[in-house]
């Protein structure tokens, strides 16, 4: 499986023909022209950022998401919301982390006051 940074125009195009799409079928759900995909297609064009991103969750991730349609908006939304909950998630772990490598050090401290004692 690809990541976003190396899905280029063949990828897509492989991509789409293995789906048995025809390019509007394919990018019209990440709102790319067919004219544009051709370009893209035929390595023409570099695939912006954004666009691999959209390629990458709509056709390997498997979420529908058409931002000209209600249940499209409603993915996005999940997206974005499964996506902030792991941002706080990384964040407390990392606090986590912080507190008991802290805590660790103490006890050590402790130890070695007690061994003097």
């Amino acid at each position: 499986m690809k990541t976003e940074d190396q899905i280029d125009g063949q990828f897509a195009k492989d991509l789409r023909k293995s789906l048995g799409l025809s390019q509007a079928q394919f990018w019209k759900p990440l709102g790319v022209q067919q004219s544009v995909a051709s370009r893209y297609e035929g390595n023409f064009s570099e695939l912006p950022q954004s666009v691999r991103i959209l390629i990458v969750a709509n056709y390997v991730s498997g979420l529908k998401i058409d931002a000209r349609t209600f249940e499209g908006v409603q993915e996005l939304a999940k997206l974005g919301s499964i996506q902030s909950a792991f941002q706080e998630a990384s964040t407390a772990a990392a606090t986590a982390r912080e507190q008991l490598d802290l805590a660790a050090h103490n006890i050590q401290q402790a130890r070695t006051t007690l061994a003097g004692i």
